[in-house]
């Protein structure tokens, strides 16, 4: 046992890959100093009870609410004892030290009790390996700004949000749930009305987890983001807290979406919309280009009617190309 505040560990999970499971779990027990328990939250329906070991650390619990990854995540924070929560998914792995770096971070915090401590994190992917967050959190940003504001950003969730890093006291998350309602950045949501609560948001610049994207095509909880949710999500969450953000969010995440689901000529109206506003940073006007695949005549309307590095010679055009390059072999 330790003396310091007690750590649930609440790891989600539809069984997809039990070894994963297993490695998930273990990475969390063997951390130092150790979680008080590991909650496996089965989000299965009218499946043959779970059984992991026997350690009596480890409890398995039926998710009896919505299911999906808010819902059962939810239902293991309200069967926590911890004091604090730590949440962990069933295809992720926490490196040694993960828990001790992040007790150190919360004890040096100003309000231990209203904060949120994530780490760094290092994705796995079937198309390489990155870190995230590249840069920790601007603290004169607000989380919205951070996420989406960077011109920098070029994946999906690139700024560090992955669930797996995330710590936070039990009675901030009894107070703010997971929005079952969601089934795409239900995490982001999460974080964003955290620190409308007044909670900061802290990142140990260490990567202490691993996030796995390179385990096929096994089923997940979550579900493959849709355009029409994630603009809807984005027009209620993002879009009143950060002009520019919302308008980058669009470019860089809605537009793709659109074109994956076959509607090529809804996101070219949408890209060329929102960039006419001018409240948009060069990068994500890139991955619209690249995602829709423009014509030289609509890349010409573009440059017109954005402002800065998509004016000029053809070498800025020939540079713009190679960044437009560069992010689809790098979007994961």
């Amino acid at each position: 046992m330790t003396s310091g505040p007690e750590v649930s560990v609440i790891i989600p999970t539809i069984v997809r890959d039990l070894e994963s499971l297993d490695t998930a779990v273990t990475s969390a027990l063997t951390q130092d100093p150790p979680p008080v328990e590991v909650i496996v939250v089965d989000d299965r329906v009218g499946q043959p009870a779970l059984v992991l070991g026997d350690d009596e650390r480890v409890r398995v619990i039926l998710n009896a609410g919505p299911h999906g990854p808010a819902g059962a995540r939810n239902c293991g924070v309200a069967a926590a004892r911890g004091e604090l929560v730590a949440f962990l998914d069933d295809d992720d792995r926490w490196l040694p030290g993960k828990l001790a770096a992040q007790l150190a971070q919360l004890a040096a915090a100003d309000d231990p009790g209203c904060v949120v401590v994530g780490t760094r994190a290092r994705v796995l992917a079937r198309t390489g390996t990155w870190l995230t967050p590249e840069e920790l959190p601007d603290p004169s940003l607000s989380v919205v700004e951070d996420l989406f504001l960077q011109p920098e950003v070029r994946r999906a969730r690139s700024r560090g949000t992955w669930t797996s890093t995330m710590l936070a006291p039990r009675s901030m998350v009894l107070a703010v749930l997971f929005d079952t309602e969601l089934t795409n950045w239900e995490d982001v949501d999460w974080l964003v009305r955290m620190t409308d609560q007044g909670c900061t948001f802290v990142v140990c610049p260490e990567p202490l987890v691993e996030v796995r994207h390179d385990l096929g095509e096994a089923p997940s909880q979550s579900h493959r983001a849709r355009a029409d949710a994630s603009r809807s999500w984005a027009d209620r969450v993002i879009a009143p807290r950060s002009r520019r953000a919302h308008h980058n969010f669009l470019l860089t995440y809605v537009v793709r979406l659109l074109v994956a689901e076959g509607r090529r000529a809804e996101a070219v109206r949408l890209g060329l919309r929102t960039a006419s506003s001018r409240d948009v940073d060069v990068r994500p006007l890139v991955k619209f280009i690249s995602a829709v695949a423009l014509t030289d005549r609509m890349t010409s309307r573009l440059a017109n009617l954005s402002s800065g590095s998509f004016r000029g010679s053809s070498a800025g055009s020939a540079r713009n190309r190679s960044v437009a390059q560069e992010d689809e072999t790098s979007d994961a």
